[in-house]
């Protein structure tokens, strides 16, 4: 399923719990907690939500982009060297062990190097333009050759100079699964 949709991905969210929060006034990729220089939530604060339109769950959570280069939609997240809520997408700068242990966050807006927002991390992505990131599903996911419809689990894995998803081996921490064809 080279190319998958986020649509058809389910996400685990295996990050710590933050505080729960409620949903940006603007949306999650809107102006007043996306993409600024001072953060207007606490670092790892979630939002859990109910998607009317996609009928599931998903959470997000409020995180700071250190990667050298700024975020596209759908980028594929993992936290950095520094610090657990500060993520990057080159596999190189970011912690083993948080990728072993299954630490994932897709981004929802374009974010510049050392920016702060919201990154789904579990459930499938919000598709209700309310919340702002209806893009988000369907924007094509990096994936290895191996993924197929159905995928008992997904794990993160090194593309060069990107993290990707792949079919999961069980020596790492799934991070989600995929659910359907895309059409």
């Amino acid at each position: 399923m080279a190319g998958c949709t986020a649509s058809s991905v389910l996400l685990y969210d295996n990050w710590p719990a933050g505080p729960l929060v409620d949903p940006p006034p603007d949306g999650f990729d809107g102006a007043y907690s996306t993409d600024v220089t001072t953060p207007r939530y606490q670092l790892g604060a979630k939002c859990v939500q109910w998607d009317e339109t996609a009928a599931c769950w998903f959470t997000m959570i409020y995180l700071k982009n250190t990667g050298a280069g700024s975020t596209a939609v759908g980028t594929i997240c993992g936290p950095d060297l520094t610090a657990l809520y500060h993520v990057d997408s080159d596999p190189d700068s970011t912690v083993d062990f948080c990728i072993a242990h299954g630490f994932c966050a897709v981004a929802v807006a374009v974010l510049a190097t050392n920016d702060y927002g919201w990154f789904w991390c579990g459930g499938f992505p919000p598709q209700d333009s309310k919340y702002g990131c209806s893009t988000l599903a369907a924007t094509s996911l990096a994936t290895g050759g191996g993924v197929d419809d159905g995928d008992a689990g997904l794990m993160l894995s090194d593309a060069g100079d990107t993290l990707q998803f792949d079919t999961w081996t069980g020596d790492l921490r799934p991070v989600g699964c995929t659910m359907k064809t895309d059409e």
